[in-house]
């Protein structure tokens, strides 16, 4: 629903005679905006505080009756959009923590009609930060009648917090070219939504205010802090009976502590959140610090403004919290219970840096938080975080700062079981293009609050072999890591294709296993999912093909004439070929064997040669990304040239090293 007013078009010279005749009114005064009228917004001051009325297009009745201290009634019917309102004014120059800790004491006898429309009753104003342009409308809703903003098809939830007896959700909405306090305009709607509703109590709106920030929503300047009634196409009638909306000092917790003194966890087990009380109850508890004395027992982990704990392997250790403002603290014992080699688990690293270095990651398994959140710096660190569980793993962006210039991140690669994933072959939603945040893809930054996914931490993938025998009747085998993955195959004398689904990473032989009479095998090349074929002769690996009168003697070839296997290398190796390739740069050390040594041709619309002479024996050839990952690495090479059609795009070293002698060039694949 629509939940702004809107200054429109020459109603600047209305809201000049506004104020000048409604700072004058009496208390228990009525206001109202009804169909027919001139305008659509009324706002004044009365005994300190700040008060509004909306209704959009002067659509049927809208009316608000002042009370004492900042009590008012608000009655609406047919009504397209309502909006009353009463609390604190400020001028867009001052953050919240510079003005004082904010409260709202309130008890309101709230009837919306609910057969029609939606409305709510709860906290809300605006902010806004002129030197990024970032306007944001937030709201605190205490109670709601049929919809609410988390059933938005563009709200992002942000996370829950404990605050005042009840859990609120937090949430985020994009408006696009929607009404604001400057005009139809982009801007922000963060929302804490309670769900245990009510209808009297008291709020610490700072405290939400604190939670936004540290789940990555910035708050920029004060506009306002107000108590709200809204009804969107409906009628409806809400009484403070009591309102009371007022700042002091920053009145931080002078205690502080957990609600439970132990914890009894298993290993894997996490806690959906760390709960703590304050008091004086509600008080501001700015800056919290959680310590664990053993993280391989349990770590604490933080997710948009929430703690959890997880439970890492079997022992006893102590949390502390802390609150930095007033260095108030308590403690809790935890034990955790189970195996130290929990089969489920796995340590998947990941390597980033942040623009400013104070950019905040947490990883993620099937959308919930897991490890603990890793604050970055300004040089590329690799992060460890211990995984339990299989699921779809991602890393997400969560403290952007809406800044130009300012905080972003560049997330190279995650590993899981030593296989690395590239960021710019994951689904990125982070990185701005296209004039929006998740526009853009095949990149590693992120420019805004979001994630980057992975895909399952255990990839599935689909192996084809192309074969055949020589007499038919030949068996193969499709071997990971030395393990076969079915029965294997029996071949015929024309090439067929044999399909197997693999899971994870692994080194990846062909064996033939049943050598004897007139049998061999041809093994014509093998595919990893819809990567190029990798040919059976580039491959150096071979301890079935027959030569110098031995098995095992010969390598480079398609045959199998004994018993043995072809090697293709890893499951995560790279086969895509891209073409046109030149060299440059040659930088060479060493005896002049190297200078017989050439990497041709230089422009190549093809596949890269390697000359290695006549006189390099035993050479090994590595290939490197920018990265510095190997992409294609052979040793023992005895003969003149190798032939490697396996790179991307890029700029690659290649590494010669023959006899003790090296040679290097660099290659850009086009």
């Amino acid at each position: 629903m629509k939940k702004n007013f809107i200054f429109k078009r020459g109603l600047k010279w209305c809201l000049a005679l506004t104020f000048l005749v409604f700072s004058f009114q009496d208390s228990n005064a009525q206001i109202c905006i009804q169909t027919g009228g001139d305008i659509d917004q009324i706002v004044g001051n009365e005994d300190g505080f700040r008060h509004e009325l909306w209704n959009q297009n002067a659509t049927g009745t809208a009316c608000m009756t002042l009370g004492d201290k900042a009590a008012f009634s608000a009655e609406w019917s047919n009504i397209e959009n309502y909006l009353a309102r009463r609390g604190l004014g400020y001028d867009q120059t001052q953050k919240h923590q510079e003005i004082g800790t904010f409260h709202a004491n309130f008890d309101v006898i709230y009837n919306p009609n609910c057969s029609s429309g939606n409305s709510y009753v709860g906290v809300y104003g605006w902010t806004y930060e002129q030197s990024t342009d970032d306007l944001v409308e937030y709201y605190i809703i205490e109670d709601w009648c049929n919809w609410i903003p988390s059933m938005d098809a563009n709200a992002e939830p942000m996370g829950t917090i404990w605050q005042s007896g009840s859990y609120y959700d937090l949430i985020m909405v994009p408006k696009y070219d929607a009404p604001s306090i400057l005009g139809d305009r982009d801007f922000m709607q963060y929302f804490s939504i309670r769900q245990d509703t009510r209808t009297s109590g008291l709020i610490n709106i700072s405290d939400h205010f604190y939670h936004w920030e540290e789940a990555g929503m910035a708050m920029g300047n004060m506009h306002e802090v107000s108590m709200l009634v809204e009804g969107y196409q409906n009628s409806g009638s809400a009484e403070f009976t009591y309102l009371d909306v007022y700042r002091t000092d920053n009145d931080y917790a002078q205690q502080i502590y957990f609600v439970e003194d132990s914890y009894n966890l298993t290993v894997g087990q996490q806690t959906s959140e760390l709960e703590y009380y304050t008091a004086p109850q509600n008080a501001g508890i700015n800056n919290l610090k959680y310590e664990s004395s053993n993280p391989n027992v349990v770590s604490i982990g933080v997710y948009k403004g929430n703690y959890y704990l997880q439970a890492n392997g079997p022992g006893t250790a102590t949390i502390t919290i802390t609150t930095l403002t007033t260095t108030n603290t308590d403690t809790a014992s935890v034990t955790v219970s189970g195996s130290s080699s929990a089969p489920n688990l796995r340590f998947i690293e990941f390597r980033a840096l942040g623009a400013q270095g104070d950019e905040k990651l947490n990883l993620l398994l099937d959308g919930a938080p897991v490890g603990v959140q890793h604050t970055l710096t300004t040089d590329f660190q690799v992060y460890t975080d211990r995984v339990f569980g299989e699921g779809d793993i991602s890393v997400e962006f969560v403290n952007d700062d809406n800044t130009e210039n300012g905080r972003d991140v560049r997330l190279d690669y995650i590993s899981i079981d030593g296989e690395k994933r590239e960021t710019e072959d994951a689904e990125n939603g982070a990185a701005y293009d296209n004039g929006v945040c998740g526009g853009g893809s095949n990149t590693e930054w992120l420019h805004c609050n979001g994630t980057v996914n992975y895909g399952p931490i255990e990839e599935s993938h689909t192996i084809t072999i192309r074969a055949r025998g020589n007499n038919g009747g030949e068996h193969i085998d499709l071997l990971i890591d030395g393990q076969p993955v079915n029965d294997g195959w029996w071949l015929g004398t024309t090439y067929q294709e044999y399909t197997a689904t693999v899971k994870g990473d692994g080194d990846i032989n062909v064996e033939y296993d049943n050598d004897g009479g007139q049998r061999d095998v041809v093994i014509d090349w093998v595919k990893v999912d819809n990567q190029k074929a990798r040919q059976a002769e580039n491959m150096q690996y071979n301890t079935g093909a027959f030569a110098n009168n031995q098995c095992g003697g010969g390598s480079y070839t398609q045959w199998l004439h004994c018993n043995g296997v072809i090697g293709f290398g890893n499951i995560s190796d790279n086969f895509d070929a891209k073409s046109s390739v030149t060299i440059s740069n040659v930088a060479e050390t060493g005896s002049p064997e190297t200078s017989t040594i050439t990497v041709y041709p230089n422009p190549s619309s093809g596949d890269i040669t390697i000359y290695l002479g006549g006189n390099n024996l035993n050479a090994s050839v590595k290939i490197y990304n920018v990265a510095g990952k190997v992409v294609f690495a052979a040793d023992n090479i005895n003969r003149n040239e190798i032939h490697i059609s396996d790179l991307q795009s890029g700029l690659y070293v290649v590494n010669i090293n023959s006899n003790g002698f090296e040679k290097q060039s660099k290659v850009i694949v086009n």
